[in-house]
């Protein structure tokens, strides 16, 4: 759905009865997906802007919001529910995203994430992976939705470099430390030795 056809459809949402009848996937499309998503797109078609809003304009801004979650909710749910033909997010637990997949419904779906990403689970733990329907679309789309999870990782193992240089590093200082407090007490030994050594007659 383009930006154009999609604020048609928000705008027609927001009046007091609209033009149209929308399917499910039409208003899952919309890519509103939860209320704080649904308040900052109409914050940015109403309110674009502005820094600040009168109390006036915040309580239109919780209107529109309200009623606009309200007739998107049912089919959006109804849609993320059944699944489709799309991208899917792929959960370990309910807080680490392994990545996106394409599947032409929820089955296969749940088939792939399991045959993907089961190695990153414990043996015997495949229910701790879960799906979630996120898009209506096509395979096209799966790179551009898995790019920030890629970019995440790769600034997580340039992390975890650094840190093996920084530890790397302070081991070397400390293991020198040690080195010069071995050096200085066996020469001290070496010192007090010599001291005490008997006179030769």
């Amino acid at each position: 759905m383009n930006d154009s056809r999609k604020e048609e459809i928000v705008r027609d949402l927001l009046v007091k009865r609209p033009l149209s009848d929308y399917s499910n996937e039409e208003l899952f499309d919309l890519n509103l997906h939860s209320e704080y998503d649904c308040r900052r797109y109409v914050t940015k078609i109403f309110y674009p802007g502005y820094p600040s809003l009168t109390s006036g304009q915040k309580g239109g801004l919780s209107r529109k919001t309200n009623r606009l979650w309200r007739r998107i909710y049912d089919g959006y749910f109804d849609v993320r529910t059944r699944g489709g033909r799309g991208i899917y997010l792929v959960n370990k637990g309910y807080g680490c995203d392994l990545g996106h997949l394409f599947a032409q419904d929820k089955q296969e779906a749940e088939s792939l994430a399991k045959l993907l990403f089961g190695c990153l689970v414990d043996e015997g733990s495949y229910s701790n992976i879960r799906i979630t329907f996120i898009r209506l679309g096509s395979l096209h789309e799966l790179k551009a939705f898995n790019r920030k999870i890629v970019d995440n990782l790769k600034k997580e193992i340039q992390g975890a470099k650094d840190s093996i240089i920084h530890y790397q590093e302070r081991m070397a200082q400390r293991q020198n430390r040690l080195d010069a407090l071995n050096a200085v007490e066996s020469s001290i030994l070496a010192s007090a030795l010599t001291d005490v050594q008997p006179e030769k007659t």
